[in-house]
């Protein structure tokens, strides 16, 4: 199974729409602050599920580092054995508590990899082979990707398509799955 969590990019915001969350899509209110069903199936997270043939679990949008941990840590406690791998996009925050989840992950046994969306985290820790050295946005930009034409931060289904290309080649040059 494939665990992935994060911000905004991580739920594909504004790939097939103008929403970053469902609850601003009339259509789809209902469903709350989620991600809007158009944008996560284009999303690098069900993009990279289908490129591995594995059962994806994508989970809601977070606004902050500590929710996005707090989430996965309840989630593999009540799922232990469901044996996951763990792809986490990091918005800002605190290096240390990034670090103690890391220790956290490897105490229990799941295999993960984390990466900076837009802002490049220092640092001072070895995390090895499971923290991807570019950023989301600066490896996209670098690629020549442009961003969906409502938006100067998001970008759309071709840049979505890249990046789950490039962490499915992290992945298979580690054999991390």
């Amino acid at each position: 199974m494939l665990y992935i969590n994060g911000d905004e990019h991580t739920i594909g915001a504004m790939i097939a729409n103008d929403c970053i969350t469902a609850n601003q899509d009339p259509d789809w209110q209902t469903l709350g602050e989620t991600a809007h069903p158009d944008n996560l199936n284009e999303s690098w997270g069900s993009k990279l599920g289908y490129l591995l043939k594995t059962f994806t679990r994508i989970a809601s949008y977070r606004q902050s580092n500590t929710d996005i941990i707090n989430v996965a840590k309840a989630y593999f406690e009540e799922f232990a054995s469901s044996n996951p791998f763990v792809i986490i996009g990091w918005n800002e925050g605190n290096p240390v508590e990034i670090f103690n989840f890391h220790l956290w992950l490897n105490d229990k046994g799941i295999t993960h990899l984390f990466f900076d969306t837009d802002t490049h985290i220092d640092f001072n820790y070895n995390f090895g082979i499971n923290y991807v050295a570019d950023t989301y946005v600066d490896h996209l930009k670098d690629a020549g990707y442009e961003t969906v034409i409502t938006s100067d931060k998001y970008f759309g289904r071709d840049g979505h398509s890249e990046w789950a290309k490039y962490l499915l080649k992290h992945i298979v040059k580690y054999k991390m799955m």
